[in-house]
C-alpha cells in the first residue's frame, strides 16, 4: 500500500515539473479559464526527453516519447492535489492496471493522504519516500 503512496508522490512531482516547464514557455494567465490565447499543443523538454502537451478545458495532458501520460485536469489547482483518474491514467500508461479508488481511500483513512471530496486527494509530502527523477518507464 505504501508503494501506491510513493507512486502517487512520483506522479505529483513529475506533473509539477511538467506544468512548471509549460509555465516557463508561456505567460501563465491568472486564471487558466482565460487562456484562449495559449496554443492548443506543444512540447517541453525534461531530462533529455521531449514531452508533448495538449491543452484541454482547464487542464493539460503531457505524453512522453514512451507513452507515459501525465494529466493535469485543472492546471490552476494546488500541485499536490490529484484526482483518482489522473493517477489511474498515469499508472495505466506505465502498464499497471487496477482500481485505485479503494486503495487511495484506505490511505486517506490511515492519514497518509488527505481526501478532498469523493475523487480527489492531497499528497501529504512528509508521508512519501523521496522522488525519482524520471518515471519508471524512462529509467
Amino acid at each position: 500500500m505504501t508503494n501506491l503512496l510513493n507512486e502517487a508522490a512520483e506522479f505529483v512531482a513529475l506533473r509539477a515539473k511538467l506544468v512548471s516547464l509549460f509555465a516557463l514557455q508561456h505567460v501563465y494567465p491568472e486564471s487558466f479559464e482565460r487562456s484562449a490565447f495559449l496554443p492548443k499543443s506543444g512540447h517541453v523538454h525534461l531530462e533529455g526527453d521531449t514531452w508533448t502537451w495538449q491543452r484541454h478545458g482547464l487542464g493539460l495532458r503531457f505524453t512522453s516519447p514512451e507513452g507515459v501520460v501525465v494529466e493535469r485536469f485543472r492546471a490552476d489547482e494546488p500541485k499536490d492535489l490529484f484526482e483518482i483518474f489522473e493517477l489511474e491514467e498515469y499508472q495505466e500508461s506505465l502498464g499497471r492496471k487496477g482500481d485505485l479508488e479503494p486503495k487511495l481511500k484506505d490511505l486517506a483513512e490511515r492519514g497518509l493522504l488527505e481526501r478532498v471530496g469523493n475523487y480527489r486527494f492531497v499528497l501529504l509530502s512528509d508521508k512519501a519516500a523521496p522522488i525519482k527523477s524520471k518515471p519508471p518507464s524512462c529509467i
